[in-house]
């Protein structure tokens, strides 16, 4: 059956609810299907899963043909909506029906925000051993796990420790600043969230009718909230960051908490009001167009101005040429990039007390708050797995520029930092590019990231949390009370779901075992 006949009979099934994959056990020298000569993965059939509306029906075309041609696999592909679907993808994949004896779907594409849902439904199959550790990155069935950004590939892309995504995008949030007008007054680059500060306070000394921008919009507040708060947070002693891990009670109200929505209620009394309406691509715009000297933003790489997958991409607003593109960039400008700044203290949930960072600065970076990821999912028969991790290896690996369009890839490998054009915005220059590369890869590499909010629910938490941050903005509540009342919402929230659902879900994500 090939791959066009097959395809019908695999989209009934999802329309029924497909599940997926699972554990890989075998290897193909102990396959018979691999012997005498014959194609390794022969009379396999593979169901790949993937968004609609991105272009992954084309962009998969011929490297998947390719693949199969080699290898003598059977596929279809099939799409599902990302915000048009009646169920969300852990309901669709994970509701067996009987007609699913042959479990033929084996690989999918999804948001990394939902990696915690779905390994919670005990839909994501971890990486096996074989693929992860083998130490020839070019063997037919190698993921070159080593690759990925060690911080990136030990927290976000695993789950209770094991390695099971493949990233494909990940983005960190980054300051952008005029290096020119900086130096010109030999100011450095800020290191910490104070030293931010002073810089927004004497924007009148160095950049003299600029201003400051940064993405405070409905859709991105709480993900920008979470990145400037995290520093002064997350304390390297402690596992508990968003939720106890022993008691799963919320602690979005902690003083680290707080003290960075106070920061952030200063910092925007100096900046236009316009910022609260304000996405990355906005504050990209206004930082290239001369009309900031500082920005917080993130690159999605040449003519993509947003980045499908997260918090911006599901603003329903039309936008024009002048909303999305960078004209005009001032001739003199150099542009710097820095990790979004540190703390000095940082508070530590155990002690109860503010203490010094690690070499006197505590520097946590957020990233999984965007962009897509690949799984094989944890029910079909080890040759199936087998079959769809070589795949996913072939893809990912070999073929992820012509596979993944646009913005849908973002640098998750030590490898792929040296094809610089891929990543940044035309109006980078080559030294902008690779310094911009230098400090997401920093800040990818550093085993203090954290993704944001890993858990089961997580639209739902990050609501009442932009909720609530929105009132502290308005001047409504100071930062105390309006963090207080999220958490009130965060523990009723825990009550609807189910305590011990959203905790473990939650330990999971930290490389914990459930309770």
């Amino acid at each position: 059956m090939n791959g066009r006949v097959w395809i019908g009979h695999f989209l009934s099934l999802v329309l029924c609810g497909v599940v997926g994959c699972s554990g890989y056990t075998e290897t193909t020298k102990n396959d018979p299907a691999a012997k005498d000569g014959a194609k390794p993965f022969a009379g396999r059939k593979l169901g790949l899963v993937v968004p609609a509306g991105v272009g992954f029906s084309t962009s998969w075309d011929l490297p998947v043909k390719e693949w199969a041609e080699q290898t003598g696999a059977d596929y279809g592909i099939v799409e599902y909506g990302l915000t048009q679907q009646k169920r969300p993808l852990a309901e669709l994949l994970g509701h067996v029906s009987s007609e699913t004896a042959n479990r033929d779907a084996a690989v999918f594409v999804f948001p990394i925000t939902q990696v915690a849902e779905l390994a919670a439904d005990g839909l994501l199959a971890s990486i096996p051993k074989e693929v992860h550790t083998t130490g020839n990155e070019q063997a037919a069935d190698s993921l070159d796990w080593i690759d990925f950004f060690k911080g990136l590939r030990e927290n976000a892309a695993s789950v209770e420790g094991k390695p099971t995504i493949i990233p494909i995008s990940s983005p960190v949030l980054v300051c952008y600043y005029r290096r020119d007008l900086l130096d010109g007054v030999q100011f450095s680059p800020p290191k910490t969230w104070d030293e931010y500060q002073q810089l927004l306070d004497s924007l009148h000394q160095w950049a003299p009718g600029l201003t400051a921008v940064e993405p405070w919009s409905e859709e991105f507040r709480a993900t920008l909230f979470l990145a400037r708060a995290v520093s002064s947070a997350k304390h390297p002693a402690n596992f508990s960051l968003f939720f106890n891990i022993n008691t799963g009670k919320p602690l979005i109200d902690s003083p680290g908490f707080v003290r960075a929505l106070q920061r952030a209620k200063k910092a925007l009394a100096k900046m236009p009001p316009a910022v609260k309406g304000y996405s990355p691509a906005d504050c990209r715009r206004e930082f290239f167009s001369g009309k900031a000297a500082m920005a917080i933003t993130f690159e999605t790489g040449p003519g993509n101005p947003q980045v499908p997958f997260g918090p911006v991409s599901r603003r329903q607003k039309a936008t024009s040429p002048e909303t999305d593109s960078v004209t005009g960039r001032p001739e003199l400008m150099v542009v710097g990039f820095s990790r979004l700044p540190g703390d000095r203290e940082v508070y530590n949930l155990s002690t109860k007390r503010w203490e010094s960072g690690r070499n006197g600065l505590n520097h946590v970076a957020l990233t999984a708050y965007s962009g897509l990821c690949a799984g094989v999912s944890a029910n079909c028969t080890p040759q199936q797995a087998q079959a769809a991790w070589n795949l996913l290896g072939t893809l990912t690996r070999d073929h992820l520029t012509v596979a993944f369009p646009g913005a849908t890839k973002s640098p998750c490998r030590t490898s792929q930092i040296f094809d610089v054009a891929t990543w940044v915005g035309d109006d980078l220059s080559a030294s902008e590019s690779q310094d911009y590369l230098d400090v997401v890869t920093e800040s990818l590499r550093d085993m203090r990231l954290v993704a944001e909010l890993p858990l089961v629910g997580r639209d739902v938490f990050r609501t009442a949390l932009t909720e609530g941050i929105g009132q502290a903005l308005s001047q409504e509540v100071d930062a105390q009370q309006a963090l207080n009342a999220v958490a009130q919402q965060w523990r009723k929230i825990v009550d609807e779901i189910g305590r011990q659902k959203v905790h473990n879900s939650y330990r999971r994500s930290l490389g914990l075992r459930p309770r």
